[in-house]
């Protein structure tokens, strides 16, 4: 049983995913965003924290430039 909170959740997933147009279904996406992993370093010199998203697929990809995220 999906709850109101997660329903409005999914809803807003898809509607953006219609907007962004991936042609994917919510559950493929899912699946793909699932396999996306980030890392969070600190710069010896700078001492600076920066992350970085590890996309290593076409889909992955494709997916967050959909959503204009920088990997």
């Amino acid at each position: 049983m999906i709850s109101t909170g997660s329903n409005k959740l999914y809803k807003e997933f898809e509607r953006q995913l219609d907007e962004n147009r991936t042609g994917l279904s919510p559950e493929k996406e899912l699946d793909i965003l699932k396999s996306i992993y980030g890392v969070k370093t600190t710069l010896p010199i700078s001492n600076k924290t920066v992350e970085i998203i590890m996309a290593n697929t076409k889909e992955q990809k494709e997916l967050l430039s959909a959503f204009k995220i920088q990997f």
